[in-house]
């Protein structure tokens, strides 16, 4: 990655993106362009984390 991104922790509470993200077929649908371009970006990054958080969970964190 042209960064550098390495270790790379993302968290949701939608739990259908997350889902999404971790498909490995196509998305067809109206932002399927969107996830697909998502997928290929994390596909680059080592060490990518991709989880599901319920809402209640959703605070910053600062490390």
């Amino acid at each position: 990655m042209e960064r550098g991104l390495h270790h790379l922790i993302i968290e949701s509470d939608s739990l259908q993106i997350m889902k999404t993200l971790h498909e490995s077929s196509s998305d067809m649908s109206t932002i399927g362009h969107i996830v697909e371009d998502s997928k290929a970006v994390l596909l680059m990054i080592t060490g990518v984390l991709v989880a599901h958080t319920r809402h209640q969970a959703n605070v910053l964190l600062m490390v």
